[in-house]
């Protein structure tokens, strides 16, 4: 049953699982657009489950001399062959999967098509796993930042992080490494589309 209060969450590339359950949870969610930047978080990064273990995907971005610098104003450096980069990681993680090649060619678009602007991006990435999920989640963006919310909206702008552990899962699911180095919790959703597929949605409600 979804909760009725909104979930206000930072933009994140390709976030992890359990970003996805916050969403589903509540079902509403507002992104936030106008906070500084942070260096070092998901907003530039994820993690995948590579032949060596945990791999993180980093998406370099243009230095300001402005050390405030709105998430939406962020530019993507695309003078580094980024794009090249992590979708030769993705695909040496994930060919052998169950379900890569019935998605490849979705998040394949988003590594031949240049984008400039890492909101935009994100943001174009997550209304695309969105709709692979068949997630109707109400997103909007808020117009201005805001400290604090009132109580009737659940503020995890700053939960997730890949310094702060994550919370178990409260199920497993096969990943393609499983038996190499066991199950690794909480990569990017990603991992679960392409290990799991159509029943990754089922999956993520199992977890609520």
């Amino acid at each position: 049953m979804k909760n009725s209060d909104t979930v206000v969450l930072s933009i994140a590339y390709m976030p992890p699982i359990n970003y996805f359950v916050e969403m589903l949870r509540h079902g509403k969610c507002i992104l936030e657009k106008n906070e500084n930047y942070c260096k070092q978080t998901y907003r530039n990064r994820c993690e995948i489950y590579g032949a060596n273990g945990k791999q993180i995907l980093c998406i370099p971005v243009k230095k300001t001399h402005d050390k405030k610098t709105k998430i939406s104003d962020v530019c993507i450096d695309n003078k580094v062959q980024w794009q090249k980069n992590h979708w030769r990681s993705i695909v040496s993680a994930y060919n052998s999967s169950p379900f890569f090649l019935y998605y490849s060619d979705i998040f394949e678009f988003f590594y031949n098509k240049q984008f400039e602007n890492l909101f935009v991006y994100n943001l174009s990435i997550l209304k695309a796993i969105l709709e692979i999920l068949e997630l109707k989640i109400e997103i909007t963006e808020n117009e201005y930042f805001i400290k604090e919310y009132s109580e009737n909206y659940v503020d995890l702008r700053y939960k997730f992080h890949p310094k702060i552990k994550a919370e178990n899962l409260k199920k497993e699911y096969n990943q393609v490494f499983i038996e190499k180095y066991g199950f690794i919790n909480n990569l990017s959703i990603i991992d679960l589309i392409f290990n799991v597929g159509p029943d990754s949605s089922q999956f993520l409600y199992g977890l609520l």
